[in-house]
Protein backbone atom coordinates (compact mmCIF):
# COMPACT_ATOMS: atom_id res chain seq x y z
CA UNK A 1 0.00 0.00 0.00
CA UNK A 2 2.63 2.45 0.57
CA UNK A 3 4.43 1.86 -2.47
CA UNK A 4 1.12 2.42 -4.47
CA UNK A 5 0.48 5.55 -2.36
CA UNK A 6 4.49 6.88 -2.92
CA UNK A 7 3.49 6.32 -6.80
CA UNK A 8 0.08 8.25 -6.46
CA UNK A 9 2.64 11.11 -4.43
CA UNK A 10 4.97 11.05 -7.69
CA UNK A 11 2.30 11.01 -10.17
CA UNK A 12 0.90 14.23 -8.44
CA UNK A 13 4.35 15.98 -8.95
CA UNK A 14 4.32 14.80 -12.86
CA UNK A 15 1.11 16.32 -13.56
CA UNK A 16 1.52 19.69 -11.55
CA UNK A 17 4.92 19.98 -12.66
CA UNK A 18 3.61 19.80 -16.14
CA UNK A 19 0.79 22.33 -15.44
CA UNK A 20 3.51 25.01 -13.75
CA UNK A 21 5.47 24.57 -17.02
CA UNK A 22 2.71 25.47 -18.83
CA UNK A 23 1.48 28.35 -16.79
CA UNK A 24 4.63 30.23 -16.47
CA UNK A 25 5.58 29.69 -20.06
CA UNK A 26 2.01 31.38 -20.63
CA UNK A 27 3.00 34.74 -18.48
CA UNK A 28 2.08 35.31 -15.21
CA UNK A 29 -0.11 32.65 -12.88
CA UNK A 30 -3.64 33.78 -11.49
CA UNK A 31 -4.57 33.75 -7.58
CA UNK A 32 -7.10 30.86 -8.93
CA UNK A 33 -4.63 28.96 -11.43
CA UNK A 34 -2.17 28.69 -7.93
CA UNK A 35 -5.14 27.77 -5.92
CA UNK A 36 -6.24 25.10 -7.98
CA UNK A 37 -2.58 23.84 -8.49
CA UNK A 38 -2.85 23.26 -4.40
CA UNK A 39 -6.21 21.76 -5.13
CA UNK A 40 -4.86 19.12 -6.75
CA UNK A 41 -2.91 18.28 -4.02
CA UNK A 42 -5.61 17.39 -2.23
CA UNK A 43 -7.93 14.53 -1.28
CA UNK A 44 -10.50 13.18 0.74
CA UNK A 45 -11.52 9.80 2.58
CA UNK A 46 -13.05 8.43 -1.31
CA UNK A 47 -10.00 8.80 -2.76
CA UNK A 48 -9.77 6.18 -5.57
CA UNK A 49 -11.48 5.98 -9.04
CA UNK A 50 -12.62 8.70 -11.66
CA UNK A 51 -15.99 8.74 -9.38
CA UNK A 52 -13.95 9.08 -5.57
CA UNK A 53 -15.38 11.98 -3.82
CA UNK A 54 -12.28 13.73 -4.34
CA UNK A 55 -12.70 14.03 -8.12
CA UNK A 56 -16.01 16.04 -7.74
CA UNK A 57 -14.47 17.99 -4.53
CA UNK A 58 -10.84 19.52 -5.38
CA UNK A 59 -9.85 17.62 -8.79
CA UNK A 60 -12.07 18.66 -11.04
CA UNK A 61 -12.31 22.01 -9.66
CA UNK A 62 -8.73 22.04 -9.23
CA UNK A 63 -8.49 21.49 -12.98
CA UNK A 64 -10.72 23.96 -13.91
CA UNK A 65 -9.26 26.60 -11.76
CA UNK A 66 -5.95 26.01 -13.65
CA UNK A 67 -7.47 26.11 -16.93
CA UNK A 68 -10.62 27.96 -16.73
CA UNK A 69 -11.62 27.50 -20.09
CA UNK A 70 -12.73 23.61 -19.85
CA UNK A 71 -16.64 23.75 -19.32
CA UNK A 72 -17.98 23.86 -15.50
CA UNK A 73 -19.96 20.57 -16.26
CA UNK A 74 -16.93 18.61 -17.74
CA UNK A 75 -16.11 15.02 -16.73
CA UNK A 76 -13.16 13.97 -15.79
CA UNK A 77 -12.50 12.29 -18.80
CA UNK A 78 -13.34 15.38 -20.79
CA UNK A 79 -11.22 17.74 -18.90
CA UNK A 80 -8.16 15.30 -19.47
CA UNK A 81 -9.13 15.40 -23.17
CA UNK A 82 -9.27 18.99 -23.31
CA UNK A 83 -5.95 19.91 -21.38
CA UNK A 84 -3.87 16.93 -23.77
CA UNK A 85 -5.50 19.31 -26.38
CA UNK A 86 -4.17 22.71 -25.03
CA UNK A 87 -0.52 21.41 -23.82
CA UNK A 88 0.06 19.37 -26.91
CA UNK A 89 0.51 16.16 -25.32
CA UNK A 90 -1.52 12.82 -26.00
CA UNK A 91 -0.02 11.46 -22.89
CA UNK A 92 -1.12 13.94 -20.50
CA UNK A 93 -4.91 12.96 -20.88
CA UNK A 94 -3.77 9.27 -19.30
CA UNK A 95 -2.19 11.00 -16.49
CA UNK A 96 -4.69 13.42 -15.98
CA UNK A 97 -7.05 10.45 -15.48
CA UNK A 98 -4.99 8.38 -12.99
CA UNK A 99 -5.54 8.76 -9.17
CA UNK A 100 -3.69 12.00 -8.28
CA UNK A 101 -3.55 14.24 -4.59
CA UNK A 102 -2.00 13.03 -1.30
CA UNK A 103 -3.03 15.72 1.43
CA UNK A 104 -6.24 15.78 3.35
CA UNK A 105 -6.41 19.11 3.65
CA UNK A 106 -8.24 20.89 6.23
CA UNK A 107 -11.95 20.92 4.98
CA UNK A 108 -12.46 24.38 7.05
CA UNK A 109 -9.98 26.24 5.25
CA UNK A 110 -10.66 25.21 1.71
CA UNK A 111 -12.69 28.22 0.83
CA UNK A 112 -10.53 30.71 2.67
CA UNK A 113 -7.54 29.47 1.01
CA UNK A 114 -8.04 31.11 -2.48
CA UNK A 115 -8.71 34.89 -0.74
CA UNK A 116 -5.81 33.98 1.71
CA UNK A 117 -3.83 33.40 -2.03
CA UNK A 118 -5.28 36.84 -3.41
CA UNK A 119 -4.21 39.03 -0.57
CA UNK A 120 -0.68 37.47 -0.88
CA UNK A 121 -0.45 36.45 -4.24
CA UNK A 122 2.89 38.31 -5.13
CA UNK A 123 5.13 36.19 -2.59
CA UNK A 124 3.11 33.30 -3.45
CA UNK A 125 3.63 33.69 -6.81
CA UNK A 126 7.42 34.09 -6.94
CA UNK A 127 7.68 31.07 -4.62
CA UNK A 128 6.21 29.01 -7.37
CA UNK A 129 8.66 30.28 -9.84
CA UNK A 130 11.47 29.63 -7.30
CA UNK A 131 10.19 25.89 -6.75
CA UNK A 132 10.15 24.84 -10.37
CA UNK A 133 13.81 25.77 -10.56
CA UNK A 134 15.32 24.31 -7.34
CA UNK A 135 18.42 22.86 -7.47
CA UNK A 136 20.14 22.78 -3.78
CA UNK A 137 18.43 22.31 -0.57
CA UNK A 138 19.96 25.28 1.00
CA UNK A 139 17.72 27.09 -1.63
CA UNK A 140 14.92 25.37 -0.08
CA UNK A 141 15.43 26.59 2.82
CA UNK A 142 15.23 30.23 1.78
CA UNK A 143 11.41 29.15 1.05
CA UNK A 144 10.81 27.57 3.90
CA UNK A 145 11.99 30.68 5.54
CA UNK A 146 9.76 32.48 3.37
CA UNK A 147 6.53 30.40 4.03
CA UNK A 148 6.77 31.15 7.41
CA UNK A 149 6.98 35.21 6.93
CA UNK A 150 3.86 34.96 5.35
CA UNK A 151 0.66 35.47 7.45
CA UNK A 152 -1.57 32.79 8.86
CA UNK A 153 -4.95 31.13 7.05
CA UNK A 154 -7.34 32.25 9.20
CA UNK A 155 -11.32 29.83 8.53
CA UNK A 156 -14.38 31.74 7.10
CA UNK A 157 -15.44 32.66 10.35
CA UNK A 158 -12.30 34.48 11.08
CA UNK A 159 -12.09 32.51 14.39
CA UNK A 160 -8.99 30.32 13.80
CA UNK A 161 -5.69 30.25 11.92
CA UNK A 162 -3.69 27.83 10.37
CA UNK A 163 0.03 27.69 9.42
CA UNK A 164 0.28 28.17 5.49
CA UNK A 165 2.77 25.38 5.70
CA UNK A 166 0.32 22.96 5.38
CA UNK A 167 -1.19 24.38 1.90
CA UNK A 168 2.13 25.43 0.45
CA UNK A 169 4.69 22.51 1.37
CA UNK A 170 2.44 19.97 -0.50
CA UNK A 171 2.47 22.57 -3.71
CA UNK A 172 6.30 23.46 -3.50
CA UNK A 173 7.18 19.55 -3.43
CA UNK A 174 4.92 18.96 -6.41
CA UNK A 175 6.76 22.10 -8.22
CA UNK A 176 10.33 20.83 -7.08
CA UNK A 177 11.98 18.96 -9.80
CA UNK A 178 14.29 17.02 -7.82
CA UNK A 179 11.01 15.74 -5.04
CA UNK A 180 12.93 16.81 -2.02
CA UNK A 181 10.77 19.98 -0.63
CA UNK A 182 9.57 17.96 2.62
CA UNK A 183 6.08 17.72 2.98
CA UNK A 184 4.82 19.69 6.37
CA UNK A 185 1.57 17.53 7.82
CA UNK A 186 -0.07 16.26 10.29
CA UNK A 187 1.18 13.04 9.97
CA UNK A 188 2.24 11.32 13.64
CA UNK A 189 5.33 9.97 12.24
CA UNK A 190 6.56 13.52 11.07
CA UNK A 191 5.31 15.34 14.58
CA UNK A 192 7.47 12.13 16.31
CA UNK A 193 10.34 13.01 14.07
CA UNK A 194 10.62 16.91 14.42
CA UNK A 195 9.96 16.50 17.97
CA UNK A 196 12.67 13.84 18.60
CA UNK A 197 14.98 16.60 17.34
CA UNK A 198 13.57 19.41 19.38
CA UNK A 199 11.65 21.28 16.63
CA UNK A 200 8.12 20.71 17.41
CA UNK A 201 7.47 24.12 17.52
CA UNK A 202 10.18 25.60 16.01
CA UNK A 203 10.18 27.70 12.82
CA UNK A 204 9.62 26.25 9.16
CA UNK A 205 12.87 26.29 8.20
CA UNK A 206 14.92 24.53 11.17
CA UNK A 207 12.02 22.04 10.62
CA UNK A 208 13.24 21.74 6.73
CA UNK A 209 16.58 21.61 7.68
CA UNK A 210 15.30 18.40 10.13
CA UNK A 211 13.83 16.62 7.58
CA UNK A 212 16.03 16.74 4.79
CA UNK A 213 18.51 15.75 6.94
CA UNK A 214 16.89 11.77 6.64
CA UNK A 215 17.56 11.78 3.08
CA UNK A 216 19.95 9.23 2.23
CA UNK A 217 18.97 7.35 5.61
CA UNK A 218 17.83 3.89 5.00
CA UNK A 219 15.46 4.09 2.08
CA UNK A 220 14.57 7.12 2.47
CA UNK A 221 15.64 8.97 -0.60
CA UNK A 222 13.84 11.96 -1.50
CA UNK A 223 9.99 13.57 -0.06
CA UNK A 224 7.81 11.07 -0.99
CA UNK A 225 9.83 8.38 0.63
CA UNK A 226 10.15 10.49 4.01
CA UNK A 227 6.81 11.28 4.08
CA UNK A 228 5.48 7.12 3.86
CA UNK A 229 8.36 6.27 6.18
CA UNK A 230 7.61 4.69 9.72
CA UNK A 231 9.07 7.57 11.45
CA UNK A 232 6.81 7.54 14.70
CA UNK A 233 8.16 3.99 14.85
CA UNK A 234 11.82 4.60 14.54
CA UNK A 235 12.12 7.56 16.78
CA UNK A 236 10.12 5.67 19.56
CA UNK A 237 12.51 2.29 19.08
CA UNK A 238 15.72 5.11 19.02
CA UNK A 239 14.33 6.35 22.38
CA UNK A 240 13.61 3.46 24.52
CA UNK A 241 17.06 2.09 23.19
CA UNK A 242 18.96 5.43 24.38
CA UNK A 243 17.00 5.62 27.82
CA UNK A 244 17.14 8.51 29.92
CA UNK A 245 19.18 11.56 29.70
CA UNK A 246 22.87 10.96 30.21
CA UNK A 247 25.03 11.12 33.18
CA UNK A 248 27.07 14.55 33.49
CA UNK A 249 28.30 16.13 36.01
CA UNK A 250 29.41 20.58 36.72
CA UNK A 251 31.94 21.48 34.32
CA UNK A 252 34.70 22.71 37.21
CA UNK A 253 37.46 25.91 36.63
CA UNK A 254 40.61 24.45 35.96
CA UNK A 255 39.38 20.75 34.93
CA UNK A 256 41.60 18.98 32.75
CA UNK A 257 39.74 17.01 30.28
CA UNK A 258 41.85 14.41 28.80
CA UNK A 259 41.05 12.76 25.97
CA UNK A 260 42.87 9.93 24.37
CA UNK A 261 44.60 10.73 20.86
CA UNK A 262 42.81 9.07 18.21
CA UNK A 263 44.92 7.47 15.93
CA UNK A 264 44.56 8.81 11.87
CA UNK A 265 44.08 5.22 10.56
CA UNK A 266 41.53 4.76 12.86
CA UNK A 267 39.18 7.24 11.59
CA UNK A 268 36.89 6.92 8.51
CA UNK A 269 38.51 9.85 7.12
CA UNK A 270 39.16 9.76 3.73
CA UNK A 271 41.25 13.71 3.15
CA UNK A 272 44.70 13.29 3.35
CA UNK A 273 44.67 17.16 5.19
CA UNK A 274 41.97 15.98 7.46
CA UNK A 275 44.41 13.24 8.77
CA UNK A 276 46.99 15.22 9.47
CA UNK A 277 45.27 17.94 11.45
CA UNK A 278 43.56 16.03 13.54
CA UNK A 279 46.63 13.90 14.12
CA UNK A 280 48.00 17.53 15.16
CA UNK A 281 45.19 18.38 17.46
CA UNK A 282 46.10 15.68 19.96
CA UNK A 283 49.37 16.92 20.87
CA UNK A 284 49.68 17.89 24.49
CA UNK A 285 49.66 22.27 23.03
CA UNK A 286 46.37 21.30 21.54
CA UNK A 287 44.60 19.86 24.62
CA UNK A 288 46.35 22.90 26.54
CA UNK A 289 45.10 25.42 24.32
CA UNK A 290 41.02 23.12 24.63
CA UNK A 291 41.56 23.28 28.40
CA UNK A 292 42.36 27.37 28.60
CA UNK A 293 39.09 27.81 26.32
CA UNK A 294 36.59 25.79 28.32
CA UNK A 295 38.02 27.53 31.58
CA UNK A 296 37.45 30.92 29.31
CA UNK A 297 33.90 29.82 29.00
CA UNK A 298 33.28 28.80 32.69
CA UNK A 299 34.12 32.29 33.98
CA UNK A 300 32.78 34.04 31.68
CA UNK A 301 29.28 32.18 32.18
CA UNK A 302 29.93 31.13 35.80
CA UNK A 303 26.49 31.91 37.92
CA UNK A 304 24.15 32.26 34.86
CA UNK A 305 24.45 29.08 33.52
CA UNK A 306 24.14 25.58 34.40
CA UNK A 307 27.66 24.32 32.58
CA UNK A 308 28.48 20.11 32.56
CA UNK A 309 30.74 17.88 30.49
CA UNK A 310 29.35 14.21 29.12
CA UNK A 311 30.93 11.35 31.72
CA UNK A 312 29.20 8.28 29.40
CA UNK A 313 31.51 6.86 27.00
CA UNK A 314 29.84 7.42 23.78
CA UNK A 315 28.71 11.06 25.14
CA UNK A 316 31.60 12.40 26.31
CA UNK A 317 30.53 16.35 25.03
CA UNK A 318 33.02 19.43 25.69
CA UNK A 319 30.34 21.66 27.27
CA UNK A 320 26.57 21.27 27.87
CA UNK A 321 24.78 24.77 28.75
CA UNK A 322 21.58 24.31 30.42
CA UNK A 323 18.33 25.88 28.79
CA UNK A 324 21.01 28.44 27.72
CA UNK A 325 19.50 29.36 24.17
CA UNK A 326 15.64 29.93 24.76
CA UNK A 327 14.79 27.14 27.38
CA UNK A 328 17.18 24.78 24.96
CA UNK A 329 19.97 22.99 25.88
CA UNK A 330 22.90 23.63 24.35
CA UNK A 331 25.66 21.48 23.55
CA UNK A 332 29.54 23.05 22.60
CA UNK A 333 32.05 21.13 21.27
CA UNK A 334 35.61 22.91 21.75
CA UNK A 335 38.21 22.99 18.90
CA UNK A 336 41.33 24.28 19.38
CA UNK A 337 42.33 25.08 16.24
CA UNK A 338 39.54 27.10 13.73
CA UNK A 339 40.76 25.14 10.58
CA UNK A 340 37.66 23.30 8.80
CA UNK A 341 38.80 19.96 9.39
CA UNK A 342 38.68 20.25 12.75
CA UNK A 343 35.11 21.87 12.09
CA UNK A 344 34.31 18.88 10.38
CA UNK A 345 35.58 16.54 13.15
CA UNK A 346 32.97 18.68 15.35
CA UNK A 347 30.06 18.94 13.39
CA UNK A 348 30.29 14.73 13.06
CA UNK A 349 30.94 14.73 17.31
CA UNK A 350 27.68 17.19 17.54
CA UNK A 351 25.59 14.97 15.88
CA UNK A 352 26.45 11.89 17.78
CA UNK A 353 26.33 13.26 21.04
CA UNK A 354 22.83 15.34 20.54
CA UNK A 355 21.61 11.33 19.17
CA UNK A 356 21.89 10.57 22.82
CA UNK A 357 19.12 13.09 24.18
CA UNK A 358 16.00 11.68 23.39
CA UNK A 359 13.73 14.00 25.27
CA UNK A 360 14.62 17.21 23.26
CA UNK A 361 17.44 17.51 20.94
CA UNK A 362 19.41 20.45 22.52
CA UNK A 363 20.94 23.34 20.07
CA UNK A 364 24.62 22.72 18.83
CA UNK A 365 27.61 25.10 18.29
CA UNK A 366 31.37 24.69 18.26
CA UNK A 367 33.54 27.06 20.49
CA UNK A 368 37.07 28.16 18.15
CA UNK A 369 39.84 30.14 19.53
CA UNK A 370 39.20 32.82 16.73
CA UNK A 371 36.76 33.54 14.58
CA UNK A 372 37.08 31.21 11.80
CA UNK A 373 37.10 32.02 7.92
CA UNK A 374 33.58 32.61 6.03
CA UNK A 375 33.53 29.18 4.60
CA UNK A 376 33.78 27.72 7.76
CA UNK A 377 30.86 30.21 9.15
CA UNK A 378 28.84 28.94 6.15
CA UNK A 379 29.35 25.17 6.64
CA UNK A 380 28.01 25.63 10.21
CA UNK A 381 24.91 27.71 8.91
CA UNK A 382 23.91 24.86 6.63
CA UNK A 383 24.41 22.26 9.46
CA UNK A 384 21.84 24.79 11.28
CA UNK A 385 25.01 24.86 14.09
CA UNK A 386 26.37 28.26 15.85
CA UNK A 387 30.01 29.65 16.15
CA UNK A 388 31.59 30.89 19.32
CA UNK A 389 34.94 31.95 19.25
CA UNK A 390 37.19 34.19 21.56
CA UNK A 391 38.30 37.87 20.95
CA UNK A 392 42.12 39.14 21.03
CA UNK A 393 40.75 41.05 24.38
CA UNK A 394 39.38 37.27 25.83
CA UNK A 395 35.45 38.20 25.03
CA UNK A 396 33.37 36.20 23.32
CA UNK A 397 31.97 36.69 19.69
CA UNK A 398 29.42 35.32 17.71
CA UNK A 399 27.95 35.65 14.36
CA UNK A 400 24.99 33.41 15.09
CA UNK A 401 21.68 34.85 15.34
CA UNK A 402 20.19 33.05 18.14
CA UNK A 403 23.54 32.79 20.33
CA UNK A 404 24.08 36.76 20.13
CA UNK A 405 21.90 37.31 23.60
CA UNK A 406 23.82 34.49 25.21
CA UNK A 407 26.96 36.15 24.12
CA UNK A 408 25.93 39.60 25.64
CA UNK A 409 25.34 37.64 29.20
CA UNK A 410 29.30 36.55 29.03
CA UNK A 411 30.42 39.93 28.55
CA UNK A 412 32.65 40.74 31.41
CA UNK A 413 33.18 44.20 32.40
Amino acid sequence: MAEEWKERQRRTQRLIGVFAKHLLAQGTPTAEQIYGLCQLTWITRSSDGERAGYVASAKLPGLRHVFPQLAKDSTLADAAKHIGAIIGSRDLPALVRQDTGFTNFYSAYRKSALPWIRRNLAEIRSLVRKARTLDSDKDGAKLASRIDALPPIPDPSGSREMNPAFLLTPLLFSLDPRGRFPIINGRDGIKALLARHGAGNSALEEQYWVMVSQYGTGTIHDAVDLDQANLEQVVTDRDDALGKRNRARPLAEGSVLVTKPVEGSKLPLKDEEDVKRVAQASDIKARQQHNTMTNRLERLWRGRFELLEGRNRDARYDVLVEKGVGGRDLLIEVKSSDHEAQVRMAIGQLYAYSFRFPEQRPRLAVLLPTRPNDDVLDLLAWQKMGCLWFTPDDQLATETPWLRSLVKMGRST
